[in-house]
């Protein structure tokens, strides 16, 4: 007996269990191993308790938000306690203050507790480490951010589960189950041979879009995979996928696809885009709001569509104006990690903004919501050789240059971008430069030179936020 979930108008069938309905029998029987037999032999090799999590996680998001409260009150009193007595930080910061742990009987008293920006953490990350840790055995995430300043974090394996798990059920309320095969659009190849593997053996199909010059090529091989009647999801940053949905659009005869679900995350999904991308994809879309190098999965649409679930089991986000609840005035996040204790961020400054509600969803899920997110735009720069570059090409090949304190790229002409770097260090500048400009010459294919200028700082809009890349005026709109 076959079951139905609506999105946006569109109804999706299933099978028992929640999987698509027509998948070929070797699909779900493989689907069903991987649940049953490879996840927690994985799980076990890696030393993580994601399968538990996950287990958690499909119960917790029925509890009332008021049960949610109490579960965030508990872990954050737990880790002021840590943080007080076993991270320098906070120690310092707790006693100037004159804090103790068993003030904090609510999230509500976070106020009274400093801010965490990006620069502090790159300018001295031990001084975030909790004593008898080590930064090198900890899972380490890189980013260029919102805020286009490269940065590394870090996170314990306690929290890598909560990671994983938050994932899968974001992914879960687009119909997704582990082990289904799936298209991932990487801006970057995945270097890691662990990774690989972990990919192959989930049926994670991965295409990476800004390594090669013939971007033509890499886009006629996705849709090739996509034309597979069991490949129902894809997954990847906004531009990326819109990138694939033009590509499609241009084609005279354009191969079917079959998709369920298009997973989006990394910048803005205006209603522009995902109207656009929902026509010429032919399947519905789920953002999710994250911060990727930071290890943050926050929030995500549900099958309603009217709002972004915040994952309150494992992190507590503030507006930085209280008083902007349900206004429908955007305000700036400040967020709280609960379960990683190695590394804590309390109270980070993310350089995004969202409209905060108090209201519930029709669906039933007590976690609580964001009305929208209003931060990352992203533009999309148009090579001379047919390639697209969005905001995170460049955050990735950037993303571990401690170097660089922050960065713009503007493309001046069709044939030239203009990067201007504000340093936190020059001694290797003249290399880090040929660097760069290598990497960009090869995927331009050579089409496109590299000019960079040296500033003392990069101007803010009038809203407070950077700009980090300008694309030319008959670019600028991707929506």
């Amino acid at each position: 007996m076959m079951s139905t979930m609506v999105a946006r108008g569109r109804t999706i069938s299933t099978e028992p269990g929640g999987e698509p309905a027509g998948l070929r029998p070797g699909t779900r029987l493989y689907a069903g191993f991987v649940r049953g037999v490879l996840w927690p032999l994985m799980n076990r090799a890696y030393g993580r308790s994601i399968d538990r999590r996950m287990r958690f996680l499909d119960r917790s998001q029925w509890w009332t938000r008021a049960r949610l409260e109490v579960l965030q009150a508990r872990k954050l009193r737990r880790l002021v306690e840590h943080a007080y007595l076993r991270v320098p930080f906070y120690r310092r910061e707790m006693r100037a203050r004159g804090l103790r742990p068993e003030n904090f009987t609510s999230p509500a008293m976070l106020r009274h507790m400093p801010l965490v920006t990006k620069a502090m953490l790159v300018e001295d990350p031990h001084d975030f480490l909790a004593e008898g840790a080590r930064l090198e055995s900890l899972v380490k995430d890189a980013t260029g951010g919102s805020t286009n300043q490269p940065a590394t974090f870090y996170r314990s394996r306690e929290q890598d589960s909560w990671h994983w798990a938050l994932k899968y059920r974001m992914w879960g309320m687009a119909g997704y189950r582990l082990g289904l095969p799936y298209v991932n659009i990487y801006n970057m190849r995945r270097r890691s041979l662990r990774k690989r593997v972990q990919d192959r053996l989930l049926r994670n199909c991965d295409f990476y879009l800004f390594e090669e010059s013939r971007q033509d090529a890499v886009l006629a091989r996705m849709l090739d995979v996509l034309s597979d009647p069991d490949v129902r999801f894809l997954a990847g940053c906004t531009t990326t996928i819109r990138v694939l949905a033009e590509y499609r659009a241009a084609l005279a005869h354009p191969p079917p696809i079959h998709l369920q679900a298009i997973l989006s995350t990394g910048s803005l999904l205006t209603q522009r885009d995902r109207a656009y991308i929902e026509r010429h994809l032919a399947a519905p879309m789920w953002d999710h709001y994250g911060l990727g190098g930071e290890g943050a999965h926050v929030a995500a649409e549900c099958e309603v569509k009217r709002g972004y679930h915040v994952n309150a089991e494992n992190m507590i986000i503030e507006p930085a104006e209280p008083g902007c609840v349900d206004s429908d005035e955007a305000t700036e996040i400040y967020l709280t990690v609960l379960d990683n204790h190695a590394w804590p961020l309390i109270r980070y400054v993310t350089g995004d903004r969202a409209v905060f509600t108090s209201r519930s969803c029709p669906c039933g899920r007590g976690l609580p919501l964001l009305e929208r997110i209003d931060g990352r735009v992203s533009e999309v720069l148009r090579l001379p050789n047919g390639v697209k570059l969005n905001t995170h090409y460049f955050s990735v090949i950037l993303a571990e240059v401690h170097d660089i304190d922050q960065y713009q790229v503007e493309q001046t002409a069709r044939d030239v971008i203009v990067l201007r770097i504000v340093w936190r260090r020059r001694e290797q500048a003249e290399a880090l430069r040929r660097q760069i400009a290598s990497q960009v010459e090869t995927v331009s294919a050579g089409t496109v030179r590299v000019q960079f200028e040296d500033v003392a700082e990069i101007p803010r809009l009038p809203s407070g936020k950077h700009r980090f890349i300008i694309a030319l005026p008959e670019d600028a709109c991707v929506g």
